[in-house]
């Protein structure tokens, strides 16, 4: 199988072109938030966590409802409502910032909104993936998507920083409500009747504690959801913490947040090209790509200059693509069909449901202490969390790749 095999079926093509706008819009949005809450508000590292717990919020309480629905209904259309819910309200956060009207309580509140609409995104596009190739190419897909959003990833901040220097902060909110369109663009340009839809399941009592039941008696989908809650939580708070490392330990200007961010995806970018694609992964390569995230993130904490930051954050982006795409992987590969959109709003759920304690617990580190001890605190928790998982998974999962499924 080759790196793009994926890419050969028209309708991810359409949606991989589609997402790549949109994410460079979003990552345009994580330097212009951290600018708006750091500068334009005045606030520290606390208040940043804040608001970014409030993005993330709603995933916990919305995130059964989003799964079956996702079971329940076209993926497709859930998505493409999503996108355009997403446009409306990005673009009435940049209106307020424009205008001069915004305040702290009003970007709190339309963060919060974003939330909601992700808690049924999330699981929705996860799976529509798997609906357009099937499972033989699900992880090579999976993988694109991750190149798409790493690359992304290091173009977003780095136009977001050249635009401050012309432009408002209002206006990157505006130009990432817009870059929403891509993705409803290609959605509707899809051929819905070669998509492979999983048979729609009637309403009934109880599905959403079906569900929790179902993860909670497969071993490798319980644990694997258990380290990623501790993941989650500690590790992948990168919008709070590198910007907080930026301003506070280097003192640098909010035009160079982005610089950190593209660096993380300039490894994600090379680790992309050069892995090797599986066609599924092992339980065990989750638990070395685990421990991998969590000692990259260690390392970086022990940075003693910014030059020492710029080198080691490579690694940093290329361990996160790593586990992403063999967690995200790993779910939908050992889940049947009629579960695997409430497994993957509980995938959501540990993956950015956690994020309100943890943005505000690395956060109030990170002010309190520094963004090194925030870092320390997330890489020491994402080894500990990988050393637990290695005894716990189902023993035939280590060394055995899921049969695909369809």
């Amino acid at each position: 199988m080759g790196r793009f095999t994926a890419l050969r079926v028209r309708n991810f093509r359409l949606f991989f072109l589609g997402q790549f706008v949109s994410v460079i819009g979003n990552w345009m949005q994580t330097v212009a938030l951290a600018a708006l809450v750091l500068d334009h508000l005045d606030r520290g590292g606390t208040v940043l966590g804040l608001v970014t717990a409030m993005l993330y919020t709603p995933v916990i309480v919305l995130g059964p409802l989003g799964g079956l629905a996702t079971d329940r209904f076209s993926k497709w259309r859930i998505v493409l409502t999503t996108q355009i819910s997403f446009a409306v309200v990005v673009g009435l956060l940049g209106v307020l910032v424009i205008t001069d009207r915004v305040t702290l309580m009003s970007v709190m509140i339309l963060a919060a909104a974003q939330g909601a609409i992700n808690a049924f995104d999330n699981p929705a596009r996860q799976t529509l993936v798997h609906e357009m190739v099937g499972g033989e190419l699900l992880t090579n897909a999976v993988g694109l998507n991750m190149l798409a959003m790493n690359t992304a990833r290091v173009i977003g901040p780095a136009v977001a920083g050249l635009l401050l220097f012309v432009t408002s902060i209002g206006t990157l909110f505006v130009l990432n409500g817009l870059s929403f369109l891509g993705a409803v663009i290609a959605l509707a340009a899809m051929r819905r009747n070669e998509l492979q839809p999983s048979r729609k399941l009637p309403r009934e009592p109880g599905m959403i504690r079906a569900g929790v039941r179902y993860a909670k008696g497969e071993p490798t989908i319980r644990t694997a959801l258990l380290m990623l809650v501790v993941v989650g939580g500690l590790s992948y708070n990168f919008p709070v913490v590198l910007p907080v490392l930026a301003k506070q330990t280097f003192h640098m200007s909010k035009e160079a947040y982005g610089t950190f961010f593209s660096t993380m995806g300039i490894g994600a970018i090379a680790f992309a090209l050069v892995s090797k694609t599986r066609t599924a992964p092992t339980t065990r390569s989750l638990t070395i790509g685990t421990a991998a995230l969590g000692a990259s993130l260690t390392m970086l904490s022990l940075s003693p200059t910014r030059l020492v930051v710029y080198l080691l954050l490579p690694f940093l982006g290329a361990a996160s693509l790593n586990f992403l795409v063999l967690m995200n992987s790993t779910l939908q590969l050992r889940s049947v069909a009629e579960m695997r959109g409430r497994v993957m709003s509980l995938y959501t759920m540990a993956l950015l449901g956690t994020t309100p304690v943890g943005a505000l617990l690395v956060g109030w580190i990170a002010e309190r202490f520094s963004a090194r001890a925030a870092m320390a605190v997330g890489g020491i928790a994402s080894i500990l969390a990988a050393g637990w998982a290695r005894n716990r998974f189902d023993p035939e999962s280590i060394h055995t790749a899921p049969a695909v499924t369809i």
